[in-house]
This record gives C-alpha cells, sequence and structure tokens, in this order.
C-alpha cells in the first residue's frame, strides 16, 4: 500500500511539472524571416534578411512622424537579400527601421546625430 502510494505521489508531481514546462509569455514565436542590422563606416545602413517562408516582405525607412523615406521590396522568390540604404542625405533626428511580411513585422528605430568637433588643447611647459 505504500509503495502504490509513493509511487501515485511521485507520477502525479512529475505529470504536473510536464504540463507546466510549456513555453513561458517570454519566449519568442517563430518568424518568418530573420534580420541583421548593421552600419558600415562610410555610414550605410546594411539590412541582411533570411526568409524561411515564401513571402513578399518590405523593408522601410521611415522618420518620426511616419513618413515613409526608402522602401525595397524582396520577391517571394528570393530567400536571401542584403540590402544597403545611404543615410547621408537625412538630417539628425530619430527615424524607424522597419521590415515588414503578411505574417510579421519587425521596427527597430535608430537616431542619426551628427559627430560634435572635438577640440584639442596643447600644453606647453616652460
Amino acid at each position: 500500500m505504500k509503495t502504490s502510494f509513493k509511487t501515485l505521489i511521485f507520477a502525479f508531481a512529475f505529470g504536473t511539472t510536464a504540463v507546466s514546462a510549456g513555453p513561458g509569455e517570454g519566449s519568442k514565436k517563430a518568424t518568418s524571416f530573420a534580420t541583421g542590422i548593421y552600419t558600415s563606416q562610410d555610414g550605410r545602413l546594411n539590412v541582411n534578411i533570411e526568409k524561411s517562408l515564401p513571402l513578399n516582405t518590405t523593408v522601410l525607412i521611415m522618420n518620426s512622424q511616419g513618413d515613409i523615406l526608402a522602401r525595397e521590396n524582396v520577391s517571394r522568390k528570393q530567400t536571401k537579400a542584403c540590402i544597403k540604404f545611404d543615410l547621408s542625405a537625412l538630417q539628425d533626428g530619430e527615424y524607424k527601421l522597419a521590415v515588414v511580411s503578411k505574417v510579421d513585422k519587425e521596427v527597430k528605430e535608430f537616431v542619426i546625430s551628427s559627430a560634435t568637433a572635438v577640440t584639442q588643447r596643447t600644453l606647453t611647459f616652460e
């Protein structure tokens, strides 16, 4: 009797652990594309896209008001793309980069700010 009771408690404990071990709220859902976004030394913004589903995908650059400044489309047949944006003509401010497909949308915010001139001082001791 004690053995069957211990077995029952043991099975119940592991059964509830297995049920509650599902993905939590912080887990990421699967997306139809993966992105890699980085800047180059010459001031260009590079966006790499690798799609897992054959969907049309659009890459947008928008200003803080939501106006579209640049748009590039990636066809459904294309599984990988590398898109380069020249940001040298844009003024200082806040911008958004959006990668949008029929299923998913990924938005990244970035700021363009001009480098401030650094004053160099030379000290001479006599």
